[in-house]
């Protein structure tokens, strides 16, 4: 299904075109302003102090409001080309997947506001390119909402936007993926029209069950502010390693359809500033961090700067690194270096990097030999490798989990191709600045604008994103880069001698992608071996088996039937010996997901092993212990699982 480009069907809007705010010719601004002042100090100070929305303060500012606030656009704007942004500043609803949290940036878009042809509404519009040139040009244009006009004279229209559309799709940055959310009512606040933009947050209350409260943080810029910022284009940036302009620009249909990817306007220095929340003891490894990239530029055009006073994270005017202790903050991951960027030309306005520290404070209890390095070194060196691996998304680059894999032939120390990737934990600190990758793409992005013969230089690592871990075996995550077999072989030997530590449990989904992407019976051999030693959570090993061969079922179907009947002995052996032994609440969900997705296979290969896992569960009722009656109700869930999946099987 075809999505749609980020709009935030917005119920409010507020634009400037850099002019004079007490003009009326060229300014979109406030109208009358209900919503008292003092109570927009204590709201955003608590917010501030908290670091949360509570619902006593948003109740307490909504009911000092006794009208929404209007807003009045000049007549000479109308039809005008803006481009909208928007962060996400805070999310307090767990429902809203890590994508849309805290912290990450919106899809921005072209719009326009239009005269309704009645005089009697204010449109607002998305314009929609000609082609990817950089050029609006003459293309379609979608509506996102309508305001009703308030009042109008010939300079200026006033239009409330309260009484516009109260549904929002949001689309990230990064994700070809949207959510729909509902506000039952929000108002706006922190308005700030400088520097040729205008930034305002929005305060939404959701109309969901937890009656969730979001804040937006948007902005407008003129564009015609981006004239002269010539587009890089090529064909499908993700899968050469960049990221796109706008994600719904690439049509994985059309490969050969050029896009631009994101970029800074390097002209002029790209300075970061370090909020005053980082703590002290991490600052200088934060700081070489970011300066690692100018090794790519070949000159000082990071630069760096500290913030003594709290900023607002989600402020587009500048480049923020903030560091956060709450872990939640982050989602699923340990930190994020999301962009703002011109959906059309990708020029890039402003980048932010989070860091959620918790989660980087404990890597080295899980992942870490002590007798290789103490906390505190490889604690700087960790934080040092994450900045600049961040500020790489920040500067327009994706992920390359193969990076580890290629290592330069004429310089030892050089250990990976790029530091997009995801390395063991201990060697970050062999990592000491950007890979020759990454400087290959720094060429190509920026200091060729698109040369060909730069691009070639990036084309000669090869790439795995993360749309491919799940399907390609050495495409791997915070583990070592050796072949399947070899680090499989590192992993038993790590069993049988102590010193393997948590992280190193990702190993064994190196093994599993392996079994369910070729014929390989020497791998199911060794997983055998690996499943029988006790230390490995049933619910992990589950996950993994359920997850790779849903990725891969269409490659595995066609395997042979020696090598998939071996994997489905495995399979069968796994539940009956790990997972059926678990608590039921846990052993028989997984039970039934792996026999799920054996089932959907829908050919005799998979039939024959659900028939064998149903003899095997008779048979183990038969003899279960008289008296063990949650062995008995495990193995009788299971058996009634089963009974389900044959008869339906040929259906």
């Amino acid at each position: 299904m075809k999505k749609r480009a980020c709009i935030l069907a917005a119920s409010l809007l507020l634009l400037v075109s850099g002019c004079d705010r007490s003009s009326r010719i060229n300014v979109i601004r406030f109208g009358a302003t209900k919503l008292t002042q003092d109570r927009i100090a204590k709201l955003q100070s608590a917010i501030q102090n908290t670091g949360s929305i509570s619902n006593e303060n948003v109740d307490a500012a909504i009911l000092a409001s006794n009208t929404p606030e209007d807003l009045v656009i000049s007549r000479s704007l109308l039809g005008k080309i803006f481009v909208w942004g928007a962060w996400i500043e805070k999310s307090d609803g767990a429902i809203y997947a890590a994508e849309f949290g805290t912290g990450m940036s919106l899809q921005s878009a072209l719009v326009s506001f239009e005269l309704s042809p009645d005089a009697k509404w204010i449109h607002l519009v998305e314009a929609k390119p000609a082609n990817n040139s950089g050029n609006v040009g003459i293309g379609k244009a979608n509506l996102i909402d309508r305001f009703p006009i308030s009042k109008s004279d010939s300079e200026a229209i006033e239009f409330d936007y309260s009484k516009g559309l109260q549904t929002k799709i949001l689309e990230t940055w990064a994700a070809q993926k949207t959510t729909t959310i509902e506000a039952s009512y929000s108002f706006v606040y922190g308005l700030d029209n400088s520097d040729r933009k205008i930034t305002f947050a929005q305060l939404l209350k959701l109309k969901d069950a937890k009656l969730s409260t979001m804040i937006l943080r948007h902005s407008f810029r003129p564009l015609t502010d981006d004239e002269g910022f010539l587009p890089v284009l090529i064909p499908n940036p993700w899968k050469s390693g960049f990221i796109p302009a706008h994600s719904l620009s690439v049509d994985e249909s059309q490969n050969s359809i050029p896009v631009a990817v994101r970029r800074f306007d390097h002209t002029k220095p790209i300075k970061w500033y370090l909020s005053s929340n980082v703590p002290v003891r991490f600052r200088d490894s934060i700081r070489k961090g970011l300066l690692a990239w100018n090794d790519a530029f070949g000159s000082d055009v990071v630069e760096v700067a500290q913030l003594s006073n709290p900023v607002d994270w989600a402020s587009s005017r500048i480049n923020i690194f903030q560091w956060s202790d709450d872990s939640a903050a982050c989602g699923g991951a340990a930190a994020f270096g999301p962009s703002e960027a011109n959906p059309v030309t990708g020029k890039i306005y402003s980048g932010k990097v989070l860091f959620c520290g918790g989660k980087f404070l404990d890597i080295y209890d899980r992942a870490v030999n002590s007798n290789h390095y103490g906390r505190d070194d490889f604690e700087r060196e960790l934080i040092r490798w994450a900045a600049t691996h961040e500020v790489g998304h920040a500067l327009g680059f994706g992920h390359n989990f193969l990076a580890k894999y290629h290592r330069d032939e004429h310089d030892v120390n050089v250990i990976s191709s790029s530091v997009m990737d995801y390395p063991n934990p201990e060697d970050v600190m062999k990592i000491p600045t950007v890979g020759p990758r990454d400087k290959a793409m720094i060429e190509f992005a920026y200091l060729t604008k698109g040369s060909p013969d730069a691009f070639r230089k990036v084309d000669i690592y090869p790439l795995c994103d993360d749309d491919s871990v799940d399907t390609i075996p050495a495409c791997t995550q915070f583990i070592r880069g050796m072949p399947p077999h070899a680090l499989v072989d590192w992993y038993l030997r790590a069993l049988a001698d102590g010193s393997a530590n948590q992280n190193d449990t990702r190993i064994v989904s190196v093994g599993i992608k392996q079994i369910f992407t070729s014929p390989d019976n020497a791998m199911v051999e060794k997983l055998k071996k690996i499943l029988s030693v006790n230390v490995l959570s049933p619910n992990k090993i589950g996950s993994f088996f359920t997850r790779y061969i849903k990725a891969n079922r269409a490659t595995f179907d066609v395997l042979g039937a020696g090598h998939r009947t071996n994997v489905y002995q495995l399979l069968e052996n796994f539940i009956f010996e790990r997972a059926l032994s678990a608590p039921q609440d846990v052993g028989v969900p997984i039970g039934d997901e792996i026999a799920d997705e054996i089932a959907r296979s829908k050919d005799v290969v998979a039939f024959a092993a659900l028939e064998s896992m149903k003899t095997r569960c008779t048979a183990e009722l038969g003899a279960a212990i008289t008296g063990d009656f949650a062995r008995q109700s495990t193995l009788m869930r299971f058996n009634f699982r089963l009974n389900q999946l044959l008869t339906e099987f040929w259906r």
